[in-house]
């Protein structure tokens, strides 16, 4: 065999690996990157809800960012997109880190509905708590 279609051939497989190599890792910070978004977005929510900041007409914001996110997190994990501060347990259980994303779904779901219901300053509050707690189940388990 010629020397050349080989060295093509091992050119257009390194070029593969390095591109496939490439594409992880931008995911890795796409994801990173919405997880600041989601922990702004809630952070600022605190600060509303415990009344440090007079922004109460910003909640309906906040909560709808927070469950547009929930729709998509479980996207934000393909296979093959390990690294960053996602611990490789997330692609090893899946049904398990399934489960975590339904409850942050979830939990983002409910505020938004409590929030859009107009719910009473203890009701966002729970919802906001319940929220907190989804993210920190699935932080304590898969995240760095």
């Amino acid at each position: 065999m010629n020397r050349r279609p080989r060295k093509l051939v091992h050119a257009a497989i390194i070029v593969l690996v390095v591109t496939s190599l490439v594409a992880t890792e931008e995911i890795a910070d796409y994801r990173h990157e919405s997880m600041e978004a989601i922990g702004g977005h809630f952070q600022s929510l605190l600060k509303i809800v415990r009344g440090e900041v007079p922004f109460d007409s910003h909640i309906s914001m906040h909560a709808d960012a927070l469950a547009d996110y929930g729709e998509i997190m479980g996207s934000l994990f393909p296979d093959g997109s390990e690294g960053g501060e996602a611990l490789d347990k997330i692609w090893e259980e899946p049904d398990e880190f399934k489960k975590a994303v339904e409850a942050f779904k979830t939990a983002t779901a409910d505020l938004k509905e409590t929030v859009d219901d107009d719910g009473s300053e203890s009701d966002i509050g729970s919802a906001v708590r319940e929220v907190g707690m989804a993210c920190r189940g699935c932080h304590n388990k898969y995240r760095e």
